[in-house]
């Protein structure tokens, strides 16, 4: 079995997967690149765990652009307090996040043109009254 798969990036890579030794290959077709994934595969399922750790800091996306802004704008304490402070306002109902979203204020059309590490420069780039710059998230 093969079939062909587009990321989000827009590279072009083929899926094979071998019945015979169940292995399942990601061909990255601009560099040859051969990711191999040699598994047993079963129908048994694992439990997830109960909770997820991320590390780093949480950007709220609040109705009020200039809360993100200064949650870009602090740093170590002050970004650390402001942190604590949004959590507990969401927590309690009281922090009105920004609704319809578009797809042009998380990735405008322009940045697509880059395919490579660059256009993590320009996440939210596009977002309503200019909240996020260039290299910001």
């Amino acid at each position: 079995m093969c079939g062909w798969l587009f990321t989000p990036v827009g590279f072009l890579s083929l899926i094979t997967y071998n019945q015979n030794d169940n292995t399942i290959n990601l061909i990255h077709k601009p560099t040859g690149t051969v990711f191999s994934n040699n598994m047993e595969m079963s129908n048994e399922t694992t439990k997830r765990a109960d909770q997820l750790k991320f590390s780093g800091r949480i950007l709220f996306l609040t109705e009020d652009t200039a809360l993100i802004r200064q949650q870009l704008e602090a740093d170590a304490e002050p970004a650390r307090a402001l942190e604590s402070e949004l959590t507990q306002r969401l927590l309690n109902d009281d922090l009105p996040l920004m609704s319809n979203i578009s797809t042009d204020e998380i990735t405008p059309g322009w940045v697509c043109f880059y395919y490579d590490e660059t256009l993590g420069q320009y996440v939210y780039v596009g977002m309503r009254d200019a909240a996020v710059k260039k290299d910001e998230v």
